[in-house]
């Protein structure tokens, strides 16, 4: 996978379709055993709280990181707007989940996926309580997501 380094602004690239890294899913399947060694871990709850976030970012790398599969039509209509990235599932949430001793690191995976936002959407979303999670969350705040993988609308 090539090296991107942190746009912070949107650029005619991500408006270009996503390419998922011939790797990923081999890395994706190491980052859900980490998970969940780290969630059975004897660690102090501090530490293993904080090694947890830390893995679910990991997802976001290996993905593509600010230009993952997942963008607004904003950020892909319009260069040079600021942008970050927005996890779909709050990490908090994952992160309790696999506080859990049932933990499935492979669940937790397959739901750490961000979506590039503009910095005002990403505003916008943050208005919302526990309660709006998942892509409800894109709906209620009219923010429309387009798949860059299929070229489809996901919400």
């Amino acid at each position: 996978m090539p090296e991107y380094s942190m746009p912070y602004v949107s650029t005619a690239q991500h408006g270009q379709p996503y390419q998922e890294p011939a790797d990923l899913a081999a890395k994706l399947s190491l980052i859900a055993r980490l998970l969940e060694e780290i969630s059975r871990s004897d660690l102090y709850p501090v530490g293993k709280k904080r090694m947890l976030n830390h893995a679910i970012w990991l997802v976001t790398e290996a993905a593509g990181n600010f230009y993952g599969r997942y963008r607004s039509a904003s950020v892909v209509e319009k260069i040079g707007q600021p942008i970050q990235r927005d996890h779909v599932f709050p990490r908090a949430d994952l992160v309790k989940e696999l506080l859990r001793p049932d933990c499935d690191g492979d669940a937790i995976v397959e739901r750490s996926c961000c979506c590039i936002v503009t910095k005002a959407e990403h505003q916008k979303l943050n208005r919302f309580d526990e309660s709006f999670t998942g892509w409800c969350r894109y709906r209620e705040a009219e923010i429309k997501v387009i798949d860059m993988l299929t070229g489809e609308p996901v919400n």
